[in-house]
């Protein structure tokens, strides 16, 4: 027990000299958000902090990724560690101007995601040690080890918090306690931890026999009992010459992720074990037609539907499969650790360049409703004009194309912004929306406004309105119920929503304050459904109460 402590406590200290600004930037993260726990920050001060978290976040990646990036080239690259240490922090804290609008802006959000998916690709193919195989078990199995041991920490001193607070000495907001605890274990103790697996390039990568024996002997033998599933089913369409580009999908794409995850992790054991060595031999003859399949069905499905985000992103995802399936047959898998760069460069492709995963879909359906349009002679002036004499197969092809786009978060294409983008869809288009797909029927709708002040002279008390606040009215839509000084206070903001839904559609960013009789409500978002009929569900909503 003694040794395994002071080896946690070496590591943890190795680590922390070791990425220098990285842990600094753990601390922070840990700091920032004990903050927000305390003093609990709203809507503009909330912001800020989220976005400081952000910014922390990015800043914990990178400046990783970049260590590691001059540990490699050491040799060429004399830097003095105190400035390179001053510099990615410095660049780091730069990040937080570039996410300025991440909670209203798509397109910052997925350039976020891409490049922090980027760094940690890159963080572990810089951490590469003779083979990816054993450099990438070595880490998933520190992961997965710190894990454990962070989680027992946690549930520890939880315990020993409640205890003390059951028995002995009642503390005031325990909840806040229990918040700041987790944070320091787990952006702090964890996180540095995350960094201490990263192996050094002299390290000696020692994976635990358990690790071959829940991956070669466990889970291998269910992935291949998968694959033969999948060739049965494949057989069965042969057989029946029918094609259902649904069913497959899923499956398919389960299959092609998890072989990339045996190729990198089974082959260390090839040399060793009958059922590895043929796995890396052959796995990928008998992965490539089922990523082929896989391509058959999403043709299928963009060809009748269009493209959208999830299907995009899905057709580089089974290309990278494809290439690593392909990579893995060449001298053994020699060059699999040649395609983590592939997937970094993937994903720069679909987070943060023209052929981003929301505006090449949003052209795809442009496209698509363009070409509907123009069969009824529906565009004149590069304006769209009504025609109800439309098929109902068209109005489908219409409505779905239309929703996509108006709700993807994108820029709108030239013939629905403007005058048009203030339209509903039945003056848009002289008919109302239809779909095959009752669940298509109900459109997922999200008003959202960020108050710079609330005036609350008049008001005796100032309430802000929690989840827990919400209980279920007619047919699950949710309604707001307080009990303020013994007085029941009750709020269905359907009809209000209905009024504001039938006078700006689905594109609102204007203050929502409603007067009730016992004051004011102040929502700063709300998300509901609404189906072709009119009837709106309320989901979710946050605000504020003014009791008078």
């Amino acid at each position: 027990m003694k040794h395994f402590f002071i080896k946690l406590v070496d590591d943890l200290v190795a680590s922390m000299n070791r990425f220098i600004a990285a842990s600094f930037f753990t601390v922070c993260l840990f700091l920032v958000g004990s903050y927000i726990v305390i003093f609990e920050p709203i809507d503009s001060n909330l912001n800020l902090g989220l976005r400081i978290i952000l910014t922390i976040s990015f800043g914990i990646l990178f400046c990783t990724f970049t260590k590691l990036l001059f540990e490699r080239f050491s040799e060429r690259l004399k830097v003095n560690q105190f400035l390179l240490n001053i510099a990615m922090i410095v660049l780091s804290a730069i990040s937080y101007f570039f996410l300025k609008n991440f909670d209203t802006d798509n397109y910052v959000v997925l350039g976020y995601v891409g490049i922090m998916t980027t760094f940690f690709v890159g963080i572990i193919y810089l951490s590469t040690i003779d083979n990816l195989s054993k450099s990438f078990s070595f880490i998933l199995k520190n992961i997965i080890f710190y894990i454990f041991i962070c989680g027992i920490i946690t549930a520890g001193t939880m315990l020993c918090i409640f205890a003390f607070d059951s028995l002995i000495y009642k503390f005031t907001n325990i909840d806040k306690g229990y918040q700041i605890i987790g944070l320091a274990i787990w952006s702090v103790l964890f996180l540095n931890l995350f960094l201490a697996s990263i192996p050094h390039r002299d390290s000696e990568l020692k994976i635990p026999n358990i690790f071959k024996t829940i991956v070669v002997y466990a889970a291998l033998p269910v992935y291949l009992i998968l694959i033969v599933i999948l060739y049965v089913y494949i057989g069965k369409l042969i057989a029946n010459w029918s094609f259902s580009s649904g069913n497959i999908n899923w499956f398919a794409s389960f299959a092609a992720a998890f072989f990339v995850f045996f190729a990198i992790t089974v082959e260390q054991y090839k040399e060793d074990n009958k059922l590895a060595r043929l796995f890396i031999k052959y796995g990928g003859y008998f992965i490539i037609p089922i990523v082929l399949i896989q391509f058959m069905a999403m043709y299928i499905r963009v060809s009748n539907y269009g493209l959208t985000f999830p299907r995009y992103v899905s057709v580089v995802l089974n290309m990278i499969a494809l290439l690593f399936s392909i990579a893995s047959l060449v001298k053994g898998g020699k060059y699999s650790k040649q395609m983590l760069p592939v997937i970094m460069c993937a994903t720069l492709l679909l987070t943060i360049t023209p052929l981003n995963a929301i505006d090449v879909p949003i052209r795809n359906q442009s496209a698509r409703l363009v070409n509907v349009l123009n069969k009824y002679d529906m565009i004149q002036n590069e304006n769209i004009v009504q025609n109800s004499n439309v098929s109902d197969d068209d109005k489908i092809k219409i409505s779905d194309s239309y929703q996509y786009i108006v709700s993807s978060g994108g820029h709108l294409p030239s013939i629905l912004n403007g005058k048009a983008s203030k339209k509903s869809f039945s003056e848009l288009f002289g008919f109302e929306m239809k779909s095959n797909d009752q669940f298509q029927n109900e459109r997922y709708v999200n008003y959202y406004y960020e108050y710079k002040s609330i005036q609350i002279a008049g008001y005796s008390e100032f309430y802000s309105i929690q989840p827990g606040d919400l209980i279920d009215g007619d047919n699950g839509s949710k309604i707001l119920k307080l009990n303020q000084s013994g007085n029941p206070i009750t709020f269905d903001p359907k009809k209000e929503i209905s009024e504001l839904y039938s006078k700006y559609g689905e594109q609102y960013n204007k203050p929502m304050v409603f007067e009730t009789k016992d004051g004011k409500i102040i929502l700063t978002s709300i998300s509901f459904t609404i189906d072709n009929t009119g009837n709106i569900k309320v989901m979710e909503f946050f605000g504020y109460f003014l009791l008078k």
